[in-house]
């Protein structure tokens, strides 16, 4: 039997090297990529995800700086501050939709 904190520690590492090539891949792809990346992870966002700040997410896309990701934000109507696993569905599908629109 495995025990527990080692069940914790290996769980903590599963996510935060999913997050670090997650990064790595945003950064590497075109803008138009990367938010159609984060779109498709805001409708169906994998567990890993689920401590990431929005705001942090959205900085990993390339070209998409700390103030666009504001002004984004603002015009949505969340903060910043949240975290992925907590937007509602509801913040997740207007996040979403923006965008998508502006990944065109």
């Amino acid at each position: 039997m495995v025990p527990q904190h080692e069940v914790a520690r290996l769980k903590a590492n599963k996510h935060r090297f999913y997050r670090v090539e997650l990064r790595r891949e945003l950064k590497a792809a075109s803008r138009r990529d990367g938010l159609r990346r984060v779109v498709e992870l805001l409708l169906d966002p994998p567990d890993e995800l689920g401590t990431v700040l929005v705001f942090e997410l959205l900085c990993w896309v390339r070209t998409m700086g700390p103030d666009r990701v504001h002004s984004l934000l603002g015009e949505v109507g969340v903060s910043a501050w949240r975290e992925v696993g907590k937007l509602t569905r509801r913040e997740r599908m207007q996040l979403a939709a923006v965008l998508a629109e502006r990944s065109l």
